[in-house]
């Protein structure tokens, strides 16, 4: 009987520790700016159960095991790493690429694929969409110094799950403003002509959600400047969230 016991609160604890980050079902890899450049640190790698893990690429290097509810009966959103070699030009290239999955009732119901080339993925968040429905956007960083930003929607659109690219930024930020349906705000930098993380104005744009899409509403450009290695810090904020600025 205590054996029973032990082993039901073992479970239980297990179960917490596992799914403890999936009730945030928000995270973000930290980013150094420092005086050779940017630095981001990838999101570390986490073993997923068995289960789990039998379904992905042996060498694949898991980032995101979240249980999230785009569909009614909810899914599993993964998002790993792997390295893959091409041919160019007689030369093999190894590139890492991110690729998401989506996992219902103990298999891959959609590969979705890898959005972007040689990025790292810097950011997931779920957030209400419209209505009762839910949606996740995923940020990756690329370029040799991390400067661009690519926003992803990943949605249920009541027949299959679509990742579809929102936007692509310099040192870019979206704010998630909580209204129903979603409305964001892009923020991207290189409105002048500067290095990359001078301090500068950034452009900022508002979307809607509507007719199945996020559709422009606004458009400006900040009248003070801001250093983009401060903004960048935070790549997924809810609601307006800014950072110290200076005329």
């Amino acid at each position: 009987m205590r054996h029973s016991v032990r082993m039901v609160q073992f479970l239980g604890l297990f179960f917490l520790l596992w799914f403890q980050p999936v009730a945030a079902a928000q995270q973000e890899t930290p980013f150094q700016v420092g005086p050779f450049g940017a630095v981001p640190d990838p999101v570390k790698t986490i073993q997923p159960p068995r289960d789990i893990a039998s379904l992905l690429p042996r060498v694949a290097l898991v980032r995101v095991p979240q249980n999230t509810r785009l569909a009614p009966a909810g899914e599993t959103t993964i998002v790993y790493d792997i390295y893959e070699r091409t041919e160019d030009d007689d030369a093999t290239i190894t590139e890492k690429n991110a690729h998401v999955v989506i996992v219902r009732d103990g298999k891959i119901a959609s590969d979705l694929g890898a959005p972007d080339e040689d990025c790292d993925l810097a950011g997931f968040a779920e957030f209400r969409l419209e209505g009762k429905s839910n949606a996740a956007v995923i940020a990756f960083r690329r370029g040799g110094d991390g400067s661009h930003t690519d926003f992803f929607l990943l949605r249920f659109d009541g027949q299959s799950y679509t990742l579809d690219s929102i936007a692509e930024t310099y040192a870019g930020r979206m704010e998630i403003l909580e209204t129903d349906p979603a409305q964001i705000r892009i923020w991207s930098a290189g409105v002048d002509e500067t290095c990359v993380w001078c301090e500068q104005r950034y452009s900022t744009d508002v979307y809607v959600w509507e007719n199945g899409q996020f559709e422009p509403k606004s458009h400006a450009i900040t009248p003070t400047t801001y250093q983009p290695g401060e903004l960048n810090q935070h790549l997924i904020v809810r609601s307006a969230v800014l950072p110290k600025s200076t005329s």
